[in-house]
């Protein structure tokens, strides 16, 4: 799944919020909520809240959390995150 840019990230609400940042084949919500889940998946766990890392290519319907098998995804995605979210705390000042 092709997209028109390098990166995407959406946040909802302020920098404690949710976050959600998509880099390639892969994205990365934190503070998942339950209502991503689809339906027909099993509630989600403490982990798959904290984050849910999805692999739009092989997982198109966001089914899996593959954080666990991909820390390293998981990292570097959390860290261009903080990158957006400082990037927009210092174009409010």
């Amino acid at each position: 799944m092709k997209s028109p840019h390098d990166h995407y990230y959406w946040q909802l609400g302020n920098k404690n919020g949710q976050w959600v940042v998509r880099e390639s084949d892969w994205k990365l919500y934190s503070r998942a909520r339950e209502n991503i889940r689809p339906s027909g998946i099993k509630e989600m766990s403490k982990e798959d809240k904290k984050f849910f890392l999805v692999n739009l290519i092989k997982d198109p319907g966001e089914r899996k959390n593959w954080a666990k098998d991909n820390p390293n995804k998981v990292e570097a995605l959390a860290l261009l995150a903080k990158k957006y979210q400082s990037d927009l705390e210092n174009s409010n000042q």
